[in-house]
């Protein structure tokens, strides 16, 4: 699975690369030729070539309805256990796994807020579930006041396939018994690239 993802991760790369490039041509061509009563459509080549901005970066979601294995999924994929998971709505906020920046030996996690409280830089030892469960999931009743403040939380860690530019997003799912479980997936899902859709067998 692994090197299946490792070369399908490349041509994505060069697929948004070609995508970019096929924009800019697009709208040198509007600007030249366009005609004047259609000038305010030249707004939606800046809402597309921010989408494709990403520094090689692939962005992968997980979606599909809550507790269907969405976070159990991203753990194999990196065939590694870093989600947590269980039988009940489990992740509440949207949660993105990155490689580590350059300047980082450790892994960690980033909460990033709604407003604009800088981003809180947490310590995360190995096999210590109660940072994530905290800010991340609904496991945890103590901080549910406090998650609703939050935008998105970044896990940092090491990876042959995060330090290649894959980044995946697991969500809390769609037609969750959170109300607002619903918005803050479909808010990750405009932010991707590709989506998994993940389905019962039941």
């Amino acid at each position: 699975m692994q090197s299946s993802l490792n070369e399908g991760l490349k041509k994505r790369q060069q697929k948004i690369r070609d995508a970019k490039y096929y924009l800019q041509s697009t709208e040198e061509l509007f600007v030249k030729y366009g005609q004047k009563e259609l000038e305010n459509i030249s707004t939606i080549f800046e809402s597309i070539s921010k989408a494709l901005t990403s520094d090689e970066e692939v962005k992968l979601v997980v979606i599909g309805e809550f507790s269907r294995g969405k976070s159990t999924l991203v753990n194999a994929l990196l065939d590694i256990m870093l989600l947590r998971s269980a039988q009940e709505a489990t992740t509440a906020i949207n949660t993105f796994v990155k490689k580590l920046p350059k300047d980082k030996s450790k892994r960690f996690i980033r909460i990033i807020f709604l407003d604009e409280t800088p981003p809180k830089d947490l310590e995360w030892p190995e096999n210590d579930m109660s940072v994530l469960e905290k800010w991340g999931t609904e496991l945890d009743k103590t901080n549910a006041n406090v998650r609703e403040l939050v935008d998105r939380i970044e896990i940092y860690t090491s990876h042959p396939l995060l330090d290649q530019g894959l980044v995946l997003i697991d969500t809390p799912g769609l037609q969750s018994v959170v109300e607002h479980h619903e918005a803050v997936t479909r808010k990750a899902i405009d932010q991707s690239h590709i989506a998994i859709w993940v389905q019962s067998t039941q």
